[in-house]
């Protein structure tokens, strides 16, 4: 029996699996698979009622015991690992879009007067030049340059704007000058530079405004957005549907914890506190993105879950290995069974096919054969009704024992030899498949011997339980049947009658119903020897 737990020693020399885009996808009719195929290979339960029933339904129980069992103890733990580990590298992605997909800033909020302040830059900025141009050439230049210093000092260093960096001398200088100095408010004001600023401010003011809609619209999350081919910013997520994603990522350990009702269906606990990680650390929802040590909490969590994954996985294949394990020598042992009835037949028949071949011998010889050169002779006896005297070629062979092999026993013998080496040859490939599930440390090496054992039960590459319990039912009757092919074939070579009289003579044809060729106490098929070893 193997282990139920995997064990770790050596790595089998074998070629990973795939993955990504062209990973194995296990068959629905093999070892994963609710199904008789996989289920049956597992030798869990029953699929075959047996015994006496009463009531009708007896008989549907035990014929679903096996699918019960296997469902329960095998694919329903593995299922639920499955399900956590695709549901943590949905979290995992969801979670870290959420906390680095801003262009590597969270999708959130994280400093509103930052973000606020870096949306009004992005307005006012390109605002400066369009604006400014729309006061005239002659002073657009220095506007610009104006507005740009003003927007600075009153974002960047409000105070700086209460001091004139220009002297008296040379702002009544030149008139350059002049235009220069009302860079500075508190130096000179004009109505188009007024003007101008206040549009740009607008504008800048708008844009946070707008920042802060989308912002309320997303209640603190920001939405996802493109820009097409005419530079326009236009929303393709909303920040509601972000935000919902990232709060359902956020409570699956949780529901999977609650909504769990047996112990196959338990989440690792890095999954179960996702959630309770994002409000606990101190570093919340961006630090579980964040690499800690070797990995990152939500690496770690479907990391986990992977491994859980292979785990089951692997043991509900060595399940299966039992299973086809037991059915391979229940099989074996049946078809060996068969193997060795027959042979144990032909050696009978060869036997007593020698032992004929001695008493006619000895009855048609005038004392011991001779053997020269590998001819075999003898002095002819006188019997009654033969007129050969002088040398015998004595011509023994094992023809009759081969004819009635041949037409008895050859097509069933080479069948058997047939499905027992191939039996046998599914015992090497399955104990192959142990040592790559149990005693490796390599888990490309172990998913390889997952996934051919899933392709051998989908292909059918085991016996099913009716062919070994046809298997099974034939040594049985093969055994009855190969006794009395024995009694029969003796009866017919000594020349037995129905009545059990040795009354039967040889009429000189060789084949399988040959009929008293081995009456070596009638005279007249010792006569027949007797004219065939004379010519």
């Amino acid at each position: 029996m193997l282990p139920l737990l995997v064990s770790a020693q050596a790595a089998p020399t074998s070629a990973p699996p795939t993955t990504g885009a062209q990973a194995y996808q296990f068959q629905s009719d093999g070892i994963y698979g609710c199904n008789q195929t996989g289920a049956a290979a597992s030798s869990v339960g029953a699929f075959a009622a047996s015994g006496s029933y009463v009531p009708v339904s007896d008989a549907a129980v035990e014929l679903n015991t096996g699918y019960l069992v296997y469902l329960d103890c095998s694919l329903r733990p593995l299922a639920s690992a499955l399900s956590e580990r695709t549901t943590a590298g949905l979290v995992k992605k969801i979670l870290v879009s959420f906390t680095q997909g801003n262009s590597g800033n969270p999708q959130f909020s994280v400093n509103i007067d930052n973000e606020n302040a870096r949306v009004r830059d992005n307005a006012v900025v390109p605002a400066i030049t369009t604006i400014a141009a729309a006061t005239g050439q002659t002073f657009q230049d220095p506007i610009k340059t104006a507005i740009a210093r003003s927007y600075a000092a009153n974002t960047r260093r409000p105070t700086a704007a209460l001091a004139c960096p220009y002297t008296t001398t040379q702002i009544n200088g030149s008139i350059w000058t002049n235009i220069a100095s009302i860079g500075t408010p508190s130096c000179d004001v004009l109505i188009d530079y007024e003007n101008a600023y206040d549009q740009t401010m607008a504008i800048g003011a708008n844009a946070v405004n707008n920042n802060m809609t989308e912002l309320q619209w997303g209640q603190g999350v920001y939405p996802i957005t493109t820009t097409d081919a005419n530079g326009n910013v236009n929303v393709v997520t909303p920040g509601a549907i972000v935000l919902n994603q990232a709060e359902q990522a956020l409570q699956a350990g949780l529901l999977k914890t609650e909504n769990a009702n047996d112990i196959g269906q338990m989440v690792t606990g890095l999954f179960s506190g996702i959630g309770a990680e994002a409000v606990t650390d101190v570093q919340g929802l961006v630090g579980m993105a964040q690499p800690n040590g070797a990995a990152s909490y939500l690496d770690k969590v479907a990391a986990a879950a992977s491994q859980r994954v292979r785990t089951d996985a692997a043991n509900t294949a060595i399940t299966v290995l039992n299973g086809v394990l037991s059915t391979l020598n229940t099989y074996v042992t049946s078809l060996t069974g068969t193997r060795n009835i027959l042979l144990a037949t032909i050696q009978k028949l060869q036997g007593t096919e020698s032992a004929c071949w001695d008493s006619i011998v000895q009855d048609v010889c005038t004392g011991s054969p001779q053997v020269s050169n590998g001819v075999e002779t003898c002095t002819a006896k006188a019997i009654s009704g033969s007129s050969v005297s002088g040398t015998l070629k004595i011509a023994t062979s094992t023809e009759f024992s081969y004819a009635v092999v041949q037409a008895q026993i050859a097509t069933l013998a080479n069948g058997t030899l047939a499905n027992l080496t191939q039996a046998n040859s599914n015992l090497t490939t399955v104990n192959g498949l142990v040592n790559g599930v149990t005693n490796t440390t390599s888990q490309d090496a172990q998913t390889l011997a997952i996934q051919q054992l899933d392709q051998l039960v989908a292909s059918n590459g085991f016996p099913s339980q009716s062919t070994i319990t046809t298997a099974e039912q034939q040594a049985s009757s093969i055994n009855s049947s190969m006794q009395t092919l024995v009694n029969t074939t003796t009866q017919n070579w000594e020349g037995i009658d129905s009545n059990g009289n040795q009354t039967l003579s040889w009429d000189g044809t060789v084949n399988a119903n040959t009929i008293g060729w081995c009456n070596y106490n009638d005279p007249k098929t010792l006569a027949a020897w007797e004219t065939v070893w004379k010519q």
